[in-house]
This record gives C-alpha cells, sequence and structure tokens, in this order.
C-alpha cells in the first residue's frame, strides 16, 4: 500500500514539472521510468492487452513514417517521445483502488491548493492584483508549470472536477470521508485557478461537454427523482455559476472578448480567418492533404511530421529562441499549412488565444495517423469506458463505493477530453496526458481474485 501511494504521489507531483526547455523532459521519460521501475520490481501489474495494443500500434505508426524523405526518423522517433505517457496506460495497481483513492482526493485537494497560492502570487506580483483588464494578463498564473498558463488551467480544471465528482458522488451514496474540508477548499480554489489561467475556449467547450453527457445520462436513466442527487447537483450548479461571476469580475476584457468571438461566428460564421485559423487551417489539411491522396487518407503522413507537438519543435519557430543543437527538419505540409499560419502578431493580438493558432491533437492525429489510426485512437478511450462499465455492471456494490465513483468519472472525463483535442495539443503535454491516463489507470485496477473483468474485455477487440 505504501509504495502504490509513493507511486501515486509521484506520478501527481511529475505531471506539474516546469513545461519549458530541458526540464520538460522530466514528464516524457520520469513517467515511462516509473512505470518500468514499479514493473520490474513487481510494485504494478501489467496489461499485457494494454501493451499489445500500443506496442502493435507504435511499430505501425513508425513504419508508415520511414518513406518520407524530407523528414527522415528524427521527427518519428521525437513523435515516440512526446507520446511517451501513454505507458501510464498500460499498469494496473495490483490491489483493488478503493483504500488508495482518499490518498489520491488528499494529495489532489493538496496540490490544487499550492497551486491556486502559487499562481495568487505570480499574479499579485506581475499586476498588483487579481483582477486584470487586459486579457493576456491571465498567462501569468502559471503555477509550477511555469511556461503555460492554459495547461495550467486545464490541470486545474480535471483536479478541480475529480475532486467535486468524488464529493458529489459520496454525499449521493452516503460514503464517509475522514478529511472533507480539506476536499471542499482544494475543489473551490482548482476551480478558481482554473479561471485565473484564463483558458476560455476550453473551460467552455469542457463544462458544456460534459453537462451536455451529463444532462442526457441523466434524461435517459431517470426513473424516479432521488432527493441527493438534485441536491448535489443545485449545489454543483451553484459553485459553477459562482465561479462564472468570479471570471465575469477578474476577467472583464476576456469576457468581452469571448461574446464578440459568439457574435461574430453568429453573424459571419468563420469569415474572420485570423480569429477562427484552427478550424480553417483543419479544414484546409483535410482537403489538401487526405482528400487529394487515398493513402494519406488511410495511414496519414507520418509521425511528427504534421502539426503535433514533436513536428512542431522540429519546424524552427515553436520553441522560444530555438537552440542550435535540435535540428530543424519540417515536411513540405508542416511548412505549406502549419508553419506559415503560425504567425505570432496574429495570437498576440487576439490575446494569445489557442483559437488562432493551426494546431490541436486531433488535427494531428488524423493527419499524420490517418483514418485508419484515428479510429484505433478513438476505439481505444472507448474501450476504456466500455471496461469501467463491465466493471460497474459485474461486480454488484461496487457502484456506491469510492471506485465506483471514480469509474463512473472516466465517460465524463473522456467526453470533455474529446472535445479539448479540438482546442491544442493536450495529450502530447505530459503534464496533462499523466494526470490523466493515472486516474483511468487507477479506476481500471482490480482485486487479483477478479481476473474476469480483463479476460471478457479483450474478447471485444
Amino acid at each position: 500500500m505504501a509504495i502504490s501511494k509513493f507511486l501515486i504521489l509521484s506520478f501527481l507531483l511529475i505531471s506539474w514539472t516546469p513545461s519549458f526547455s530541458l526540464l520538460q523532459l522530466v514528464g516524457y521519460f520520469g513517467a515511462p521510468f516509473l512505470v518500468i521501475v514499479a514493473l520490474v520490481h513487481r510494485w504494478l501489474v501489467l496489461s499485457n492487452f494494454d501493451l499489445k495494443f500500443f506496442t502493435i500500434t507504435t511499430a505501425i505508426a513508425f513504419l508508415c513514417s520511414v518513406p518520407y524523405s524530407d523528414t527522415g526518423l528524427l521527427n518519428p522517433f521525437l513523435g515516440i517521445v512526446t507520446y511517451s505517457t501513454l505507458m501510464v496506460l498500460v499498469i494496473r495497481f495490483p490491489r483493488s483502488p478503493e483504500p488508495l483513492i482518499p490518498f489520491l482526493l488528499n494529495s489532489v485537494a493538496w496540490m490544487s491548493i499550492f497551486q491556486f497560492c502559487v499562481g495568487t502570487v505570480q499574479l499579485v506580483t506581475g499586476i498588483g492584483g487579481v483582477t486584470f483588464e487586459e486579457g493576456n494578463n491571465g498567462d501569468l498564473f502559471q503555477g509550477t508549470i511555469l511556461a503555460n498558463s492554459h495547461l495550467c488551467s486545464m490541470k486545474m480544471l480535471y483536479q478541480g472536477t475529480l475532486l467535486l465528482y468524488m464529493q458529489i458522488h459520496m454525499s449521493i451514496n452516503k460514503i464517509p470521508y475522514d478529511k472533507p474540508l480539506l476536499l471542499r477548499v482544494g475543489t473551490v480554489l482548482a476551480l478558481l485557478g482554473a479561471v485565473l489561467a484564463s483558458f476560455l475556449a476550453g473551460l467552455v467547450l469542457f463544462v458544456v461537454s460534459v453537462g451536455s453527457y451529463l444532462g442526457i445520462n441523466a434524461v435517459r436513466k431517470a426513473t424516479r427523482i432521488n432527493p441527493r442527487i438534485v441536491m448535489a447537483a443545485v449545489g454543483a450548479i451553484f459553485l459553477l455559476g459562482t465561479a462564472g461571476l468570479f471570471f465575469v469580475w477578474v476577467q472583464p476584457d476576456n469576457f468581452k472578448e469571448l461574446t464578440s468571438a459568439f457574435e461574430q461566428f453568429a453573424n459571419e460564421g468563420f469569415a474572420n480567418r485570423d480569429r477562427f485559423q484552427k478550424f480553417l487551417v483543419f479544414q484546409e489539411s483535410i482537403s489538401d492533404i487526405l482528400m487529394d491522396n487515398p493513402v494519406n487518407a488511410v495511414v496519414g503522413i507520418g509521425l511528427g511530421r504534421f502539426s503535433s507537438r514533436a513536428a512542431m519543435i522540429l519546424s524552427g519557430g515553436y520553441l522560444t529562441n530555438h537552440p542550435a543543437w535540435i535540428p530543424i527538419s519540417r515536411s513540405f505540409e508542416t511548412t505549406t499549412h502549419i508553419y506559415e499560419n503560425w504567425n505570432p502578431e496574429i495570437v498576440k493580438r487576439f490575446g494569445n488565444s489557442t483559437m488562432s493558432m493551426p494546431t490541436s491533437t486531433a488535427q494531428s492525429v488524423l493527419i499524420e495517423f490517418g483514418i485508419l489510426g484515428t479510429v484505433l485512437f478513438g476505439w481505444y478511450f472507448w474501450y476504456c469506458a466500455r471496461r469501467a462499465a463491465l466493471m460497474l455492471k459485474n461486480s454488484p456494490g461496487l457502484e456506491k463505493t469510492m471506485h465506483g465513483g471514480l469509474l463512473k468519472l472516466m465517460p465524463l472525463l473522456l467526453v470533455g477530453t474529446f472535445i479539448l483535442t479540438f482546442t491544442d495539443i493536450w495529450l502530447e503535454f505530459s503534464s496533462f496526458s499523466i494526470f490523466l491516463y493515472l486516474l483511468i489507470s487507477l479506476a481500471l485496477s482490480s482485486k487479483p481474485e477478479e481476473p474476469q473483468f480483463e479476460r471478457r474485455q479483450v474478447r471485444m477487440f
């Protein structure tokens, strides 16, 4: 148990290491190293199916990237590095995660409190307070990430979502908890930190997508009204509403920018290329690269050869003061569709909005892996959600435990993550992906005497 807690805390700490310069390698190499050490010492259990799936798909993606002479092997190798945190998904904790979840929640709550304090100090020292007129002042709230306020915002959002959902679940099912105040403070500060770091598009899309999923699911399963569920829903709505009012108060300029973007989209669609460049580049990429070449459509143009983080790092214009020791290896497609639209002046004009940046995980996966790779990628995460549903179905009473709450939270996080993949290259940021994958691996862990879950799920392949 002590080793499992140490591993959970280590993954959490690694996910908050600085995301700039060589320090970001801590996430890309630290998490896989921790996985290997834990497996060698048998602290964790290996999921054979997940290992085979990722080994085969990685090999296929690498082989499909070899034929392109304009970039060579450096791009797919770096691409594998930026996706290395997927290794966290091949591990399972050796015992039931039920006794580990309180430790996870307490650790996340303390981390949220600490990161909020760090971010608040960054804002106060930078602009003299937590309210600001200029939209890009929110970029100062970075926590220990130190280089990406949007990444800090999404991490705080996911941590706050975990804490909020688990408290609602424990309240509905009357599960006792020894540190409720810590969870409440951690939840509030995590959500407020997500607002202060000001990734507006991500916050809105995540809340709308998760809220829609919950609403549809509630209507579909509704047989009678549970007063506890109603009270929990009212409390969650009140908390989110308070966070929204807090946002309007501390970020009036961002609120005006958000409403302006919605009005312009309603009246003109995507006519303003600078503001909605992300969507237009995505559309043009599909038309010019996939639809004109059947091979590209099926298997893509190769790992690290379009708009993934590996492709951007090797493009020469993504990193601040591109180091001389990193060679420039830019494909023709990156040059014509991405690099020419990577315009710092446009990004600056719209307050560093990700909507004006021509990159996203959804775009990278589709163009670099093709339809085949995209289907496999999406299928795997659906498969994880299906495994969670089977565990709940096949184990009576599990639904009313903390483990059951974590299993029920998984589809919400996956729905929100799917929508967010259209806004930035989230799954290639180790800080973001490590935390998400840790929650999935912990949720899918089970007791040693319950191997039927894994056997039944493998037959779905």
